[in-house]
Formats: structure tokens, sequence, C-alpha cells
């Protein structure tokens, strides 16, 4: 899995993280196909993996803020996978070139769909680095759990609000941004929802890199509809996670 990468200081606590991108042109996720993935990681250093950052509660502060599944220990992303292979290529300093982030947005151009987040939120990327990325990404998914801080409301055009609650759901559509909303398997969808196409409820219908709608809120339509997908992590973390939150 070659690719690139840059350092940089975090929008959410000033911490020194790493932009990566991994060229997957010839690795098909089952979900999402074939994208370049960019992953946003703690600059832990050699000899920390990602997962035990993860682990560790504070380094990943930094790429992932106050995201409710960083502090309740609820996320999906599988750190000793994918995130700690890319962070231990990076320190290897092999297969990963390391450009400058005008050269990094540029790159971008060169791949037909882009995933921002496979892990990491696209939040801690500095705006102006984002806006360029976006720039040449022009066909790309991403999604952030900081949108209800106003800094960040320049996001609302190209990613969605993560929301993992009803309530959520609907201050995000107040607000001006298009949802993304996790559910239970019990969970009816709500006006203006419609079931991920390349969910395992949908029948994996599309991959995400060619139904590409978790793009943001089109200014000229701002309440058109967006997708929810029954959670894939724990449904018992899950449920235990809503419970939580109902009581705070």
């Amino acid at each position: 899995m070659p690719g690139f990468f840059y350092r940089t200081k975090s929008q959410l606590n000033g911490a020194p993280i790493i932009i990566a991108c991994v060229e997957t042109k010839s690795v098909a996720n089952t979900k999402t196909g074939s994208m370049a993935q960019i992953y946003i990681l703690p600059d832990v250093g050699p000899g920390i993996t990602a997962q035990q950052a993860w682990d560790d509660g504070e380094s990943y502060a930094a790429v992932c803020g106050d995201c409710k599944h960083r502090t309740h220990n609820t996320c999906y992303v599988l750190r000793f996978r994918g995130s700690s292979s890319v962070l231990a290529a990076v320190y290897r300093g092999k297969s990963y070139k390391e450009v400058s982030p005008d050269n990094f947005a540029l790159r971008l151009g060169n791949f037909d769909e882009v995933r921002f987040g496979a892990d990491g939120d696209p939040a801690a990327i500095p705006e102006e680095h984002f806006q360029w990325m976006t720039f040449f990404a022009n066909k790309r998914t991403g999604y952030t759990h900081q949108w209800k801080h106003a800094k960040f409301e320049y996001l609302k055009a190209t990613v969605m609000a993560s929301c993992d609650t009803v309530d959520e759901y609907y201050q995000a559509r107040q607000a001006g941004w298009r949802p993304f909303r996790i559910r239970t398997k019990d969970e009816p969808l709500l006006d203006g929802e419609y079931v991920c196409p390349a969910s395992a409820e949908a029948g994996h219908r599309l991959k995400c890199q060619t139904c590409l709608t978790c793009d943001g809120a089109d200014p000229d339509r701002p309440r058109a509809a967006s997708p929810a997908i029954i959670v894939h992590a724990s449904q018992k973390k899950f449920g235990l996670l809503r419970l939580q939150l109902a009581n705070t």
C-alpha cells in the first residue's frame, strides 16, 4: 500500500498530527470500493501503534476532538489494522513519501474518488489545507463529529454531519448540515432519510465510490435527503452509548 503524507498541527488542540493518503486503486474495500483513503493520525512517534495511541486515551484528541466515540470507546474504526499499518509505514519511511501540504492537495487530483477520514476527523486538518484538498479531490466523501462547533461550518458544503441520535439528526438539519445517521436495527428511517446503498441492509447495492452522495450539503439543495445506516460496531456498545447520552 504505497502512499504519501505530511506533518502539521491539529486544528482541534494544536498537537502534531500526520495526514496520510493511501493509494488504494488496487485494494478494494467491500463498502467504499477502491477510493484513495485519507488517514488523519496523531504523530506519536515510531514504536507506538495507532491502537496503542487510541488506548492511551489522550493522543487521539488531536484527530478526533471531543467525539463521543472517543470518550466512550465506541468507535467502529479497527485501528489495529489499517491505521496502525499506515502509521508504521510512515515512520519506516520507505513506501510513504513526505510531501508539502500543497503537493499533497495537488496529488489528490490523480484519483477518481477520495475518502476523507478513514481514521480521524477532517476538522483536525488546517482549514486552508482542507480547502485545497477538496478543490483537487472533486469527487469525495467525508464525515465530521465536530459539526456542532461554529468554527467548523466551512465543512458543511463538503462533508456530512455524523449523527448518532434522532435529536442530533434534527439539530444538524436545522443548522444546514446534511446528516449521516447511525441507527439501531429496530429504528425506522426518519423523514428525509434513505438507506445507505453501500450498507449490508441495502444489500451493498452500490459502493461509496459509485454513490458519492456523502459529499456535504449543496447550498442550492440544503434540504436534500441523506443516508442512514444500521450501526456496524457492537449493537450492545451503541445501545449503552445511547443510554449514557440520554442521562447527561
